[in-house]
């Protein structure tokens, strides 16, 4: 009889272990599973909110860049010349050079390069005076209101004194392109 008495205090223990083993199995550990996947989302989620604190400065700063570059291309638009105008830009080119005394010795014009919204015309521009004068006739060349860059810039003393200076610039003369363009005014 104490066989069964042995047998049975074991059964009791055995099978509250074994109960305990499935639910650590079976519930518990799938459960934790979720809750740690849970917690990986949470902080992502928060990691988010944090990160979006920093974003709106951010998206003010490029919102008021935005602005400015289009208000930047509604300007150029305005000043910008057509290519049919270029006649009369070279007109005034030559008059700041006579009014700055230099003398014109060379004034070419080449092939357009076709960009986009934007053509540009190379100028070649041969001409000769003083330093001052030539500085002059640049100081004048950036006033205008067309849009003008320039490329090159070579100077070499003239004559035995060398108060003269001979001068090369390559000009690039930039004019609206919208006509050739299937492009939308942005300006307004």
């Amino acid at each position: 009889m104490k066989t069964k008495a042995n047998y049975a205090s074991w059964m009791i223990p055995i099978a509250l272990a074994g109960l305990a083993i499935a639910y650590v199995m079976f519930f518990f550990l799938p459960m934790q599973r979720k809750i740690d996947q849970k917690r990986e989302e949470l902080a992502a989620t928060q990691d988010v909110v944090d990160r979006s604190a920093y974003l709106a400065p951010a998206l003010v700063a490029t919102r008021r860049q935005l602005e400015q570059t289009l208000q930047y291309n509604a300007t150029w638009e305005e000043h910008a010349r057509d290519a049919a105008e270029l006649s009369a830009l070279k007109g005034r080119i030559n008059v700041l050079a006579k009014a700055a005394g230099i003398v014109t010795t060379r004034f070419d014009q080449h092939q357009d390069e076709r960009y986009n919204r934007i053509r540009e015309t190379p100028l070649v521009m041969e001409c000769s005076g003083s330093f001052a004068q030539i500085c002059k006739f640049l100081h004048d060349l950036e006033g205008l209101a067309q849009t003008i860059w320039v490329d090159d810039l070579r100077m070499e003393r003239v004559g035995e004194n060398g108060e003269n200076v001979k001068c090369e610039i390559n000009l690039g003369v930039f004019a609206d392109n919208s006509d050739d363009s299937d492009q939308v005014n942005r300006a307004g």
